[in-house]
């Protein structure tokens, strides 16, 4: 939960520095400018990619979209606007969440022609498509916490096997101590303590399937990606990161780079990399009322 104030303390103390700045104590000034550039470093809160990761001599690349949609009330405009997106885009391998029954029976006919191959998951509400064959389809599967959440994949391209693992890591809406409890519903103080109970009940969830994960692969080269419901100095993502996965908007992004707004701008979801891929691009789509998280789209060589 500490790891949700860290872009708010950041900012705070770049405050602090103008205000103190503009009263010319420039000690204290640069010290809160510094507190706040340290906290920004070891959080990986607002990227500020000046010096480029992108340069590589191989030619091969994959582009990859991760998007939760949102996808929970059937609604065939918003639909076709989504694959409108994603063909524009022209990823080569699309992970969305929430993708759910007739969302996703809506989008395979509109996305089949583009994306001949998905994980056919029989619409569990997460699903990849991609212009390339999957090989090795399977959830990962976490003891007591029965949800397929959890899907990895492989692709070939051009001789290199790309692992990729799409992921919606448990919600602080959505645990077994409470379900589809959400901050909304909050009203008392009753509440607050179930809802806070659900925060820590989800974060110990995220951090078993982040192990899970882990725990299944390869040392191919692999992509994480998906909606995280948790930001970047949190639990779940250290533990990528202790694996040795970068976190693509940190490496490659500019700005906060929030995929939610609601109820606070948060930079939930995300597109992680390990040390057999470099990343060239990373770009954050707004979803413009499509839905409620924002996509993002990177592009990697290999």
């Amino acid at each position: 939960m500490l790891a949700l104030t860290y872009p708010w303390i950041i900012l705070i103390c770049f405050f602090a520095a103008v205000i103190f700045g503009l009263k010319k104590h420039y000690w204290i000034a640069g010290g809160f400018v510094i507190t706040g550039l340290l906290l920004n470093w070891l959080c990986e809160c607002y990227a500020f990619s000046l010096v480029s990761n992108k340069g590589t001599c191989s030619k091969s690349t994959i582009k990859v979209m991760a998007w939760n949609i949102d996808g929970s009330k059937f609604d065939s405009l918003k639909i076709s606007e989504i694959a409108d997106v994603i063909s524009k885009l022209n990823p080569d391998v699309i992970f969305l969440s929430e993708d759910f029954e007739e969302t996703g029976i809506w989008l395979d006919s509109l996305l089949k022609k583009s994306y001949p191959y998905s994980s056919n998951l029989g619409h569990s509400g997460h699903q990849f498509y991609s212009k390339y064959f999957l090989d090795s389809i399977r959830v990962i599967e976490v003891e007591d916490y029965d949800n397929p959440l959890r899907i990895h994949v492989s692709v070939m391209v051009n001789n290199q096997s790309i692992d990729i693992y799409g992921c919606h890591l448990a919600s602080n809406n959505y645990t077994a101590s409470q379900v589809d409890f959400h901050l909304d519903q909050v009203n008392d103080h009753h509440d607050a303590k179930q809802y806070l109970k659900n925060v820590r009940d989800a974060s110990r969830l995220r951090g078993m399937e982040a192990q899970a994960i882990i725990k299944d692969m390869t040392d191919r080269a692999t992509i994480i990606m998906g909606d995280f419901n948790d930001v970047s100095s949190s639990p779940a993502l250290r533990t990528f990161q202790a694996a040795g996965f970068q976190d693509a908007w940190w490496k490659g992004g500019m700005g906060f780079g929030a995929t939610i707004h609601y109820p606070l701008p948060y930079r939930i979801d995300h597109i992680m990399y390990n040390d057999r891929l470099r990343l060239k691009s990373i770009k954050k789509i707004d979803a413009k009322g499509l839905s409620d998280h924002d996509a993002l789209v990177a592009e990697f060589y290999f």
